[in-house]
């Protein structure tokens, strides 16, 4: 399948070359689309969320096929999610005419094809269009929040799933919609989708928009999409600075750009064809003076697997080897996933020569130290209450950093929008908080911005080398140094495995390690949490003074999250409905400070649960033993739920 940019390209209004229309048809057009059996089945196989919803939508039916072709069944059912949307913001916005929408996708085969339904569809209901075509998702989102305008936003994407799948992020402003408005989006389409007629409806919707319509809005396309990147960028600058004052971006920025000229800095990135390619990544970082070596560059050169870990950092370790070995300015490299919202980072090790890869927790925790300490020295140590948002199995690395600053970490459950509207919770009590995350995912969210960003890691990363002691403040490394009781690791020409080499020591089970999911069989998360506690309780007695003390570990306290709220107790009087939310148990050592935890959190879609081990200190085989100990409860406790 052909791909442009349209930024640059007016070819996508015309349909004679244009891939929108090379790779679509009409729903109406199939007969197989009004057949309501077939949209339940294509809706069964739908994973409804309230990150968002997805399926292999690939004709052929493969989650690595590379096809840009759906069923005329899936094609009905994104028409039938953009009908969901649009009703339910037009029940939102009554009186209010015309609503509009930004619509968008990341660089997967099958996304023109569904944003061209979901098009349609937005038109026939009488919505403007923003239509931006490719658009990595924090650009459309930065987009969104700054236009002024939109209602919401619906953006084709299936994120760092494999290629043949697709799925919708829905959402308003800078992030997407919360939980109870995911519910009710999502019961409006379970319920929409059994309506016998719904197929013949949406034919006959999509009969009404001409061709001259839709091709109109096409035409805006380049248009819509130099606006975004505008403000995109624009964007991007006030979250580095953390401020919307010229003078005090322009401070920030020409830091940046004094040291690219003192030291040199150059940082690999691999684009794996993803929507990023026609973001703002390449000049945005050259326009701060960085050097840049770029693979992958053309949306939709999909090299290898989507999800930005292990081995899909590899083109991207060997290419930074390779600008080292021919300038030694380069330190950084990164790979994003398809729409761009998330991006794992690798690094030079200069006695080496080598570049590695930094686990997603070191990247978190090294970009809430830069922010952290990036407060420290623009505000004073005083002047705000600083808090970190994270999810439950995010690090106790990040308490320990978080601690040295001042400042406090509140948890919420496992789902961006769970950390991003605590995060909104605590500033309306009177809280900075200026990072937050899923820190077990991964890449991080800098306010103002309310989703990961790639852009964002990296000038976490850049301000720590770059923010340097001055007449006015302390460097950003030295306050970090100062603060933890290192200033032996400090010297003038510090780099990123310096930085690297102070954080806190830490082992934790990697997310995309096969040890961290489990098969189950019980079909009741109540019954399986209940049936594990009473086993720990058990195995805690016969352990404590065997295992756990010869671990160092001497007491513990269970926590349970759902959504915003985090609690302490054990027992279902601490849950809530259907109980699938986060259990995690942090254990404590003499001095009655948290040394470690476990955590599991059973999936809402699939038979699994999620568990993990973190441990605090240079020990890594405390963290595989607690895992080995978790998984080993667990199984029996599923063991047991499964028969009651």
């Amino acid at each position: 399948m052909q791909y442009i940019d349209p930024a640059t390209s007016l070819a996508v209004a015309d349909p004679e070359h244009n891939p929108v229309y090379e790779a679509c048809h009409t729903f109406s057009a199939d007969s197989e689309s009004r057949d309501t059996a077939s949209l339940d089945s294509a809706a069964a196989g739908m994973i409804l969320s309230v990150s968002g919803w997805r399926k292999i939508f690939a004709a052929d039916g493969d989650g690595e096929s590379s096809s840009p072709r759906l069923s005329a069944a899936d094609t009905l059912l994104a028409a039938a999610a953009a009908a969901a949307f649009a009703d339910h913001l037009l029940a939102e916005n009554a009186g209010t005419k015309p609503i509009e929408i930004v619509l968008g996708m990341d660089s997967r085969p099958t996304g023109p094809s569904i944003a061209d339904a979901a098009a349609r569809i937005f038109l026939a209901k009488g919505i403007r269009l923003r239509h931006l075509f490719i658009s990595a998702a924090p650009e459309l989102m930065a987009y969104t929040a700054t236009n002024g305008s939109s209602a919401g936003f619906f953006y084709v994407t299936a994120s760092h799933n494999p290629i043949g799948h697709n799925g919708i992020k829905f959402g308003r402003g800078g992030g997407v919609i919360d939980r109870i408005e995911a519910g009710k989006l999502i019961e409006r389409f379970i319920s929409s989708c059994k309506d016998p007629e719904l197929p013949q409806k949406l034919a006959d919707m999509e009969k009404t928009v001409s061709s001259a319509e839709y091709k109109a809005a096409l035409e805006m396309i380049p248009r819509n999409k130099l606006e975004a990147l505008d403000s995109y960028r624009s964007f991007t600058i006030m979250t580095a600075a953390s401020t919307r004052g010229v003078c005090g971006q322009d401070q920030v920025l020409s830091r940046i750009r004094q040291y690219a000229d003192d030291f040199g800095l150059g940082i690999a990135a691999d684009l794996n064809g993803s929507a990023r390619t026609c973001s703002i990544d390449l000049d945005f970082l050259q326009e701060l003076g960085i050097r840049v070596r770029a693979v992958n560059t053309r949306p939709g050169q999909i090299a290898h697997r989507i999800i930005p870990e292990g081995i899909s950092l590899d083109t991207c370790r060997n290419e930074l080897e390779l600008a080292y070995t021919e300038n030694p300015a380069f330190q950084l490299g990164y790979v994003p996933d398809n729409d761009g919202d998330r991006g794992n980072i690798v690094y030079i090790e200069e006695a080496t020569g080598k570049a590695h890869i930094l686990e997603a927790q070191e990247v978190f925790a090294l970009a809430v130290l830069s922010e952290l300490a990036f407060s420290v020295v623009s505000n004073g140590e005083e002047q705000v209450k600083r808090a970190v948002v994270v999810n439950g199995p995010t690090s106790l690395r990040i308490d320990v950093i978080a601690e040295l600053f001042g400042a406090e970490v509140y948890r919420s459950e496992v789902g961006e929008a769970n950390s991003v509207n605590l995060a909104r919770e605590l500033r309306d009590e009177g809280c900075e908080v200026r990072i937050l995350g899923e820190g077990s995912n991964g890449g991080n969210i800098t306010y103002p911005a309310s989703v990961r960003d790639p852009m964002n890691t990296l000038v976490s990363f850049i301000k720590l080398l770059a923010l340097r002691d001055d007449r006015e403040n302390r460097g950003l490394f030295r306050t970090w140094c100062e603060k933890s009781g290192q200033l032996d690791a400090f010297y003038d020409y510090f780099s990123i495995a310096d930085i690297v080499r102070t954080l806190p020591a830490c082992s934790t089970t990697g997310v995309s390690e096969p040890e961290a999911v489990l098969t189950i069989r019980s079909k009741s998360q109540p019954r399986l949490k209940a049936a594990y506690e009473t086993l720990f309780l058990e195995r805690w007695n016969r352990d404590r003074d065997s295992f756990f003390k010869e671990l160092g570990l001497f007491s513990w306290k269970e926590f349970n999250t759902e959504g915003t709220v985090c609690r302490e107790g054990m027992g279902p009087e601490f849950r809530s409905g259907s109980e699938s939310g986060g259990l995690k148990i942090v254990f404590y050592n003499s001095d009655g400070k948290a040394a470690a935890f476990i955590w599991m959190r059973g999936s809402g879609t699939e038979p699994v649960f999620r568990i993990l081990a973190d441990s605090l200190g240079s020990d890594p085989t405390r963290e595989r033993r607690l895992l080995a100990w978790h998984t080993a409860l667990v199984r029996e406790a599923d063991n047991l739920a499964s028969k009651s």
